[in-house]
């Protein structure tokens, strides 16, 4: 954010974050939590899950109550989505926003090089994992 933009009251709001251990994800999190939102993060991979938590904290404002949780597992998975969902139901006792962020470009080889699993993965990836955290979160919600 810049210096004049203003994030909205939060009022202890949840917000999920798919896709949060880098880029934009890593990023619009750190930024939630600098603000004093509760945030779940997700990433598939441990290693980077806990490096960019630990970032997330540290760049926080001292003084202010730190409320992150995590979720490390392939999203596109629905046992990750259920638990991703849970996590923040069981930690924060609600969610108000989800930011399906996660996603990737898959692929450079040339379409007629691409193999079906090439092709599912980003599938998975950025369509099917939108839908299952999306489904989750309103099944909750509803």
């Amino acid at each position: 954010m810049h210096e004049n933009d203003e994030m909205v009251e939060n009022n202890g709001r949840v917000v999920i974050v798919t896709g949060s251990s880098k880029g934009i994800g890593k990023d619009i999190a750190k930024e939630l939590a600098i603000n004093e939102y509760s945030v779940v993060m997700n990433a598939k991979n441990p290693s980077e899950s806990s490096k960019a938590i630990d970032e997330v904290a540290r760049e926080t404002k001292e003084g202010k109550e730190i409320r992150i949780s995590s979720i490390v597992g392939d999203i596109s998975k629905e046992q990750t989505s259920k638990s991703l969902i849970g996590e923040a139901i069981t930690k924060f006792r609600r969610i108000d926003t989800l930011i399906n962020n996660v996603g990737i470009s898959g692929s450079s080889k040339k379409i007629t090089d691409l193999s079906v699993n090439d092709w599912n993965e980003v599938i998975d990836t950025n369509l099917k994992s939108a839908f299952l955290c999306t489904k989750e979160a309103l099944e909750i919600r509803i």
